[in-house]
């Protein structure tokens, strides 16, 4: 990546480091300018709540989860946390770290396929065949 790349997301504060992080590897073919956007979406998602963070981390500790499982959550926008959350514990689970995992996947897959689906308001008029 670039200098300009590498130093942005040095500046950045840890918490939103460790989002833009949590995506994973840059696979674009530009990964400079893959990296920029995932700090730009980090800095415009701003802080977290202090509730909604004790919330995840409160969810987190009582399941017994992994540093990564944790992380990925805390990466994810409000609304998905309390998602995932709502689907209960997975404290009972033989390995709750992938659990939750799976869970985050699942929303953001529901929450991808939301966002791209076309507007399911469509005309209902049609012609009628004679």
């Amino acid at each position: 990546v670039s200098r300009q790349a590498e130093d942005a997301l040095r500046a950045l504060p840890m918490e939103a480091a460790r989002m833009v992080l949590s995506y994973g590897p840059l696979l674009s073919s530009d990964r400079s300018g893959e990296l920029m956007a995932r700090i730009r979406d980090a800095q415009q998602r701003g802080p977290r709540n202090g509730s909604a963070t004790m919330e995840v981390d409160r969810f987190c500790e009582e399941s017994k989860v992994d540093r990564s499982a944790e992380d990925a959550l805390k990466a994810l926008p409000k609304d998905l946390q309390e998602k995932v959350m709502g689907e209960g514990p997975v404290m009972g689970t033989k390995n709750p770290s992938a659990v939750l995992m799976s869970r985050i996947r699942r929303a953001k897959e529901d929450d991808r396929r939301r966002s791209r689906s076309p507007s399911s308001s469509r005309s209902r008029s049609r012609r009628r065949r004679r």
